[in-house]
């Protein structure tokens, strides 16, 4: 066994210190001190400003360590007691409408240190400011918490009709948008589950869909062209919750090349081709299958769906496993909803 013992990582405070060395060290080879104090001023007004600067940014850093000190005091707090009823998060479980949202502090108390108010359902090109700007609309979460919910409906997946869950809802009723943040408050566990309510809204703009069903072929495609799609589909469906796992920003571009193959399958009068993967070694595979088969095969692909949400909430450390109960989730609300189409919205 080695006995070498690995580097520290340099502090923060370290690694700023030698920045700071370095530039004035910078400074001084840029203006030297000639004998006759040549010089002299100009060097000495660089180093000022070399100083300045991180004089400047220092008081910076203290602020936002002191912040997220804050924050992270709030989150730990609120997790003790979670999840909650709405009622214990909602600024006023009765209509008290509101033109800004600094008038709830004045009305109802300044929010705790470290939260931050989120509606329910956010005014948008169908929801109208008077409907969102009212009390009874509007919780608060700890800042850290809230975060975490956007970053769950900035998700794309199979099962979202178009882009991400917060485009869609951007196009839905205030109903509709209320439903999906309790849904989503109740998957990070910040709400209780039976405070979702089981009725679920109209969709905006009408009556809802009727769930994709298979189109009839309209294009030819060969076996090979067949197990080229599926082929792809495979690794975008992997690649997909990789880009999830690692929260980047990839992870649309992968649904929409699932889709894309998908697509042409449906064409070509093949998406059954996608049957085999229900039993594929990878979870992405078997839930992205599942999801896309759900509509007409729904003694099929609803038994791969189930599994997934039996591991839920997910376990870290088993590959795709909390990616996969999330979309398992998503594509049974959307399907029950009337809401799951593959076809852009």
């Amino acid at each position: 066994m080695s006995n070498d013992v690995p580097p520290k990582k340099p502090s923060l405070f370290r690694s700023l210190k030698r920045k700071l060395v370095d530039e004035l060290g910078a400074a001084s080879d840029k203006w030297t001190v000639g004998e006759d104090g040549s010089n002299a001023d100009k060097l000495r007004e660089e180093k000022l400003k070399v100083l300045n600067k991180y004089d400047e940014g220092t008081g910076s850093f203290g602020e936002i360590f002191s912040q997220l000190g804050v924050e992270l005091k709030a989150t730990q707090e609120f997790s003790k007691r979670a999840p909650y009823r709405l009622n214990e998060l909602l600024v006023s479980t009765d209509s008290w409408p509101f033109e800004e949202l600094s008038q709830l502090d004045e009305h109802f108390g300044a929010l705790a240190p470290g939260y931050s108010y989120r509606y329910l359902a956010p005014s948008s090109s169908v929801v109208p400011e008077s409907v969102a700007n009212n009390a009874s609309n509007v919780i608060r979460l700890p800042s850290a918490m809230d975060l975490l919910v956007d970053d769950e409906l900035k998700l794309a997946g199979d099962e979202i009709p178009d882009a991400t869950l917060m485009d869609w809802l951007g196009r839905r009723s205030a109903a509709m948008n209320r439903l999906w943040t309790l849904r989503i408050l109740s998957q990070l566990g910040i709400l209780k589950g039976s405070e979702v309510p089981d009725d679920v809204p109209e969709t905006a703009g009408g009556p809802r869909k009727a769930v994709a069903k298979s189109a009839p072929p309209t294009t030819e495609l060969t076996d090979a062209q067949i197990r080229e799609l599926v082929e792809d589909f495979v690794t975008s469906a992997k690649w997909q919750y990789d880009c999830e796992s690692k929260q980047s920003g990839e992870t649309p571009s992968w649904v929409w090349d699932k889709k894309a193959r998908v697509r042409k399958l449906n064409e070509g009068g093949a998406i059954m081709a996608l049957e085999p993967l229900l039993h594929h070694k990878e979870v992405s595979v078997r839930v992205s299958a599942a999801t896309y088969l759900l509509p007409s095969s729904w003694a099929l692909a609803f038994p791969v769906l189930r599994a997934a949400l039996a591991n839920c909430p997910g376990n870290e450390r088993k590959r795709h496993s909390i990616s996969a109960c999330r979309h398992a989730r998503w594509t049974s609300w959307m399907y029950l909803d009337g809401n799951l189409s593959f076809e852009d919205d």
